[in-house]
């Protein structure tokens, strides 16, 4: 909610037996604690797994997903 300004979603289980439905208020306070959180296992830890990663595999020039990924969190924590 926090990426996409949202206020509120709703979090929605369908079974066999039945529907619910519960709506889910974006809370400032708890984004603001774990996206520290997510910011510090971005660059403490899932960045060198990830560059391990790619230095074993072979020198293909086509991005793979685990390139964009890293590109595309990167660069979403730089702006917020």
């Amino acid at each position: 909610m926090a990426v996409t300004g949202a206020a509120w979603c709703d979090f929605v289980v369908y079974t066999f037996k039945g529907l619910s439905i519960q709506r889910i208020p974006f809370d400032q306070e708890f984004w603001d604690n774990i996206s520290q959180r997510l910011k510090l296992y971005y660059f403490q830890h899932f960045l060198a797994f990830a560059i391990q990663e790619y230095k074993a595999q072979d020198n293909d020039p086509r991005p793979t997903r685990l390139q964009s990924l890293i590109v595309d969190c990167s660069t979403f924590f730089k702006l917020h």
